[in-house]
């Protein structure tokens, strides 16, 4: 006779499977998966505010190299420019100088001419001095100021000295040039002084 422990085993039928040990522990939640979503998109959301405050620090960074570069690009230019001026400056200083000693070779060398005594080998010296000397201020940029007689008065390069009135020349035409003028890279260092003449009889 079968015992009562067999009979209740064979009125709950085929046996089923135990559950897997955890499987419903680790069965997630609406609510556990909602919360997983929340930190994904605060983490998502960190990394970002992130992202954009290294690209500000860095255009940041890259705006203070350029006006760094551009401050000193600015220095350089400056520099150069003072550089330039200065050396302009003690340039025509020495040129103005030396002024008075060419025209004082070029009146030696006319009145040379008026010395047939003198010997032929001092003068050839002599011309060749002035010759050197006449290739050295060229070379230097030493340029005569254009003041010929006939041509029309320029203020910025000619000095009145003298006006003559009741000629036949039209008025402000130069007449006579008792001074050369001189510049230096178009800027003069020296202006012509001339005779010019005033209003016609």
């Amino acid at each position: 006779m079968a015992s009562e422990s067999s009979v209740a085993a064979a009125s709950r039928g085929p046996s089923e499977p135990d559950p897997a040990p955890g499987s419903l522990r680790n069965t997630p939640t609406p609510a556990a998966e909602e919360a997983a979503r929340d930190v994904k998109l605060a983490e998502e959301e960190l990394l970002k505010q992130s992202l954009e405050e290294k690209e500000k620090q860095l255009a940041e960074l890259k705006d203070k190299y350029l006006r760094s570069a551009a401050e000193l690009e600015n220095a350089r230019r400056r520099w150069e420019r003072e550089r330039v001026e200065l050396a302009f400056f003690v340039k025509s200083g020495i040129l103005f100088s030396l002024i008075p000693v060419w025209e004082e070779i070029r009146r030696g060398a006319r009145e040379m001419a008026l010395m047939p005594a003198l010997d032929e080998k001092v003068k050839q010296g002599f011309l060749m001095t002035m010759k050197n000397f006449e290739k050295f201020l060229g070379e230097q940029g030493l340029e005569k100021v254009s003041s010929a007689v006939g041509a029309k008065l320029d203020p910025f390069v000619h000095e009145v000295v003298r006006r003559i009135e009741g000629g036949h020349a039209d008025e402000g035409t130069i007449v006579a040039v008792e001074q050369d003028g001189y510049a230096l890279a178009g800027k003069i260092l020296r202006p012509a002084r001339v005779i010019v003449a005033g209003k016609k009889v």
